[in-house]
């Protein structure tokens, strides 16, 4: 069923703001199924690798690769809404990026506390934090959209 997720955006399946046919989800886009979901959910990704590949030609660490894949899929593409984050990856600016990623926690303009740990569960995942530890402390960790606990070494 399409719901609104915390950014008030129609939504549908995984996370996805357009349905099958590619027409934005709305309250009367018709419900799907789990394959449908996966399909679509598949899509999106794909669209995300490409505008995260198109960014960064000559690739990025597996890790920040995924993270980067994860954030397009989100935001779009990463030179419009991260020109700083965008300029620290490309130096290999590993720590000064993942202090960066604290800024993009906004859904419909305003702080979201699941968009902070989101996106610390990603910057200490892409630092070499194991991904279940990293959502495990930031849903522990962070109560405040405000809250930015110590990443990884």
């Amino acid at each position: 069923e399409p719901y609104l997720c915390p950014a008030n955006v129609w939504t549908i399946g995984y996370g996805s703001t357009s349905d099958l046919f590619g027409k934005p989800v709305t309250r009367d886009t018709l419900a799907i199924t789990e394959t449908q979901a996966m399909v679509m959910a598949t899509r999106d990704l794909d669209q995300a690798a490409s505008l995260a590949a198109a960014a960064f030609p000559d690739g990025l660490p597996k890790r920040w690769g995924a993270v980067l894949v994860l954030m397009c899929n989100n935001m779009g593409d990463i030179t419009r809404w991260g020109p700083t984050l965008h300029k620290q990856l490309l130096a290999g600016q590993w720590r000064e990026a993942a202090h960066q990623m604290r800024l993009y926690r906004n859904g419909a303009g305003k702080p979201l506390l699941g968009l902070r740990r989101r996106r610390w569960a990603e910057a200490a995942y892409a630092l070499g934090m194991d991904a279940d530890e990293a959502h495990r402390r930031a849903w522990a960790e962070i109560s405040h959209v405000d809250d930015w606990p110590a990443l990884p070494m």
